[in-house]
């Protein structure tokens, strides 16, 4: 690939205008990046043609450098809007168009085919299992929705199935409650909690399997922040849900231990929160890679991350980060976003706005199928770090701007 150099910009690119602009105002780059809450080396970078910027540093930097809009066209000439496609004259979306698509296909399955086994059922819950993390929630939710209404006609018309496909329900169940959570859908999701606890426990009723009885809890609770659920509620559910584990917590309820533990942080009882932590280090790990339904070592770091950075221990919250930035699988970019708003928070604790500088990049760069809800609240607790001193900064009113335009992209 070619690196495109300084002298082959022109003054016609975003990154070429955005020089000459800053250079016409007097200012460094240090200068202009603490002006509008970007690193100076990302700014270089734009300027030099290695990274497109984005509309909102666009804005920004028309503001700072007072150049009427001249910044802001410039990049929308060089991002140009994609063209609507050609619809003959009949407006009909894909969204629209897919449920009644899938109920089509399903019932033709139906129909004329083998009903489904449990081994089937297993494997689609596995697969949801991995796309829950990497795929748009609104594209999951429709697919979800499909395959579901296909295991409630499987139940109905045969009775010898209900038992047997109690696991691979209390799964699907599980990721139709996650995905409703992260749409921002919070009633609809505690109602799909409440059906995933019921069948896990049918299930583990007729296998005397405890570990599925844990799964929809643990979930459920790891949710919780996104569904404003309160820090002693959590913490109450959390007990309520270690009561039924047998021996020690296997994978499939460590996210139990997670909400103790950040129940616990936010309820400034430190000192527990540190002793569920190591509990939670003992979890055996699963090498089920980007799944709902593994614990692999990441998620463990991400928790230690979100913990300490919780009881402003910001020294072992980074440590925790740096491990998990290097072992985050790349395809999981929402979950390892969150952990890079961690380490923002963990720096505007400290009194370093350029993490509010960081933070911004992290959303402004994220592909818009990892915008949910369950982002922007840690995004929040960035804006919650910040000293009261440096309330009134123009870094700090920027940000605040982003967190409520951006949300979950239009959806």
């Amino acid at each position: 690939m070619t690196i495109p150099s300084t002298d082959s910009l022109t003054e016609s690119t975003f990154g070429g205008r955005l020089r000459r602009c800053r250079q016409a105002a007097g200012l460094s780059l240090r200068q202009l990046a603490g002006q509008v809450g970007y690193d100076h080396s990302y700014l270089s970078q734009v300027e030099r043609g290695l990274r497109p910027g984005s509309a909102h540093l666009a804005t920004l930097c028309d503001q700072r450098l007072a150049t009427g809009g001249e910044l802001t066209t410039a990049y929308q000439q060089a991002h140009p809007p994609s063209p609507a496609p050609a619809t003959g004259g009949k407006v009909e979306t894909e969204p629209t168009a897919a449920p009644s698509l899938e109920s089509t296909r399903h019932g033709l399955t139906f129909s004329f085919t083998q009903v489904p086994g449990v081994q089937e059922w297993q494997a689609v819950a596995a697969a949801y299992g991995q796309d829950v993390f990497s795929t748009d929630p609104a594209v999951l939710l429709t697919e979800l929705t499909a395959d579901l209404e296909l295991l409630r006609q499987t139940v109905a018309t045969d009775s010898s199935s209900p038992a047997a496909l109690a696991d691979p329900a209390t799964r699907l169940t599980v990721v139709m409650a996650w995905t409703l959570a992260g749409l921002g859908r919070v009633r609809e999701a505690r109602r799909w909690w409440r059906t995933a606890r019921a069948t896990a426990d049918h299930s583990a009723d007729h296998t005397g399997d405890p570990e599925l009885r844990l799964l929809p809890r643990a979930w459920e609770i790891l949710s919780g922040w996104s569904e404003r659920r309160s820090a002693a509620e959590l913490l109450r559910l959390s007990e309520e849900a270690l009561a039924q584990a047998r021996g020690p917590v296997q994978a499939s309820g460590a996210g139990v231990l997670v909400g103790k533990a950040q129940a616990l942080a936010q309820l400034g009882r430190g000192a527990e929160a540190r002793q569920t932590l190591a509990q939670l280090a003992e979890v055996v790990q699963t090498p089920d890679e980007g799944s709902l339904f593994g614990w692999p070592e990441y998620r463990l770091r991400h928790a230690e991350s979100l913990v300490f950075t919780t009881l402003g221990d910001y020294l072992a919250a980074f440590d925790a980060q740096d491990r998990a930035f290097a072992l985050y699988p790349a395809e999981l970019c929402g979950e390892l976003a969150m952990v890079q708003l961690h380490r923002a928070a963990g720096l505007v604790g400290y009194g370093e706005l350029t993490g509010l500088g960081f933070a911004m990049r992290v959303l402004l760069e994220l592909p818009a199928h990892c915008h949910n809800e369950r982002l922007y609240v840690v995004a929040g607790q960035v804006l919650a770090s910040v000293q009261p001193g440096d309330l009134a900064k123009s870094v700090v009113r920027d940000y605040r701007e982003l967190l409520v335009t951006r949300p979950h992209l239009g959806r």
